[in-house]
């Protein structure tokens, strides 16, 4: 059995124009971190395993916020044959909802701890020359710190997936997939369904341009605080070009996904990203997400809100191990009550990888 691992050591230092992205109150804060993980990977013939642990002190210049040190585990399984293919995998991760609660639900004013466990598993089988049947299934835990303030609930959410991929051409192909996701509210009691239906036909349109288009059903309902129903059809795409330096990304789609506050969201999302390289160290990525969120029942208008984050990042590859980079991202949100907040992030970061 072949093994591999890779460690990383990153520093990095920034600061925030407005760390609780508040639109009252706006502060600037500094931070510094140092962050250390191992990249364990093993192959034979038939068989993979990754592990990667990580974890991370990070301090702040200013005394409101207290420092912390996160940790962070990926685990996975793979086991394949001539006609079939079998994973398993986990993750752990805790950390502060300051620095995880951005996309999920805006909520930056309350620093708690945010513990989550995740285990998914997935089986596929070859039926035929064209065509391959899959099942997947996850399972995942979500904490809070306590506070007598905290908006925030635990939850667990259930999916189970199966799907079947269609090849028509050498060029193209069909995806259909029917999923069933189920998440249960602990604070509210509540118990939130989903039922999606999805298909998508992904094509080659030559051999630097790559397209998916696809058409999705969801069936959210709900019951307990949040009691309410919600039947929408979306449309999604994405696709990639490339060009000899550029790599240009782009993709629409509209996902129900779990909220913080033991709910489910539609979030509806449009993302660019474009890479220029220049020589096989110095590499630029600009990228843009926009996002609108609403959701239904008595507590619709508690999570409605519109962000985005748009951004520039710069890798410089110095020799095979040392690796400089810096970004500078600005991040908005706008509440259906409250009005539009905005703050800029920048940061400078240098990285070892060892073997």
């Amino acid at each position: 059995m072949e093994w591999r691992t890779e460690p990383v050591v990153t520093v990095e230092g920034g600061g925030d124009t407005n760390i609780w992205l508040n639109a009252f109150d706006q502060r600037y804060v500094s931070r510094g971190s140092v962050s250390a993980s191992a990249d364990i990977f093993a192959r034979e013939p038939g068989f993979e395993f990754r592990l990667k642990p990580e974890v991370r002190a990070l301090r702040y210049a200013d005394n409101r916020e207290a420092d912390r040190d996160d940790v962070f585990t990926t685990f996975g399984l793979t086991r394949t044959n001539e006609r079939g293919r079998w994973t398993f995998g986990s993750d752990y991760s805790r950390e502060s909802t300051l620095t995880s609660e951005f996309t999920g639900t805006g909520i930056l004013g309350l620093d708690l701890e945010r513990t989550e466990h995740q285990f998914d598993t997935g089986w596929s089988r070859v039926m035929s020359a064209r065509g391959t049947f899959s099942v997947n299934a996850v399972a995942e835990n979500v904490t809070y710190g306590y506070s007598e303030l905290s908006p925030f609930s635990d939850y667990d959410y259930r999916v189970f997936q199966t799907g079947y991929t269609l090849a028509t051409s050498l060029r193209s192909s069909w995806q259909f997939s029917l999923a069933r996701s189920v998440l249960t509210a602990k604070e509210t009691t509540g118990v939130t369904s989903n039922k999606e239906l999805r298909v998508a036909w992904t094509h080659a349109f030559s051999e630097k341009l790559r397209g998916t288009f696809g058409i999705t059903t969801f069936d959210a309902g709900a019951n307990g605080p949040t009691a309410g129903g919600h039947l929408s059809t979306t449309v999604n795409f994405a696709f990639t070009r490339e060009w000899p330096r550029w790599t240009l990304q782009s993709a629409g789609s509209s996902d129900v996904r779990p909220e913080g506050r033991g709910f489910f969201v539609q979030e509806d999302s449009v993302t660019l990203d474009a890479q220029r390289r220049f020589g096989d160290r110095l590499s630029l990525v600009a990228s843009m997400r926009y996002a609108r969120i609403h959701s239904q029942g008595l507590l619709a208008l508690l999570a409605d809100r519109d962000y985005s984050q748009v951004g520039m990042n710069v890798n410089w590859r110095l020799n095979q191990r040392w690796v400089l980079s810096g970004g500078h991202y600005e991040r908005a949100q706008e509440w259906s009550f409250l009005p539009r907040a905005e703050g800029r992030t920048s940061t400078v970061a240098f990285s070892y990888r060892g073997r």
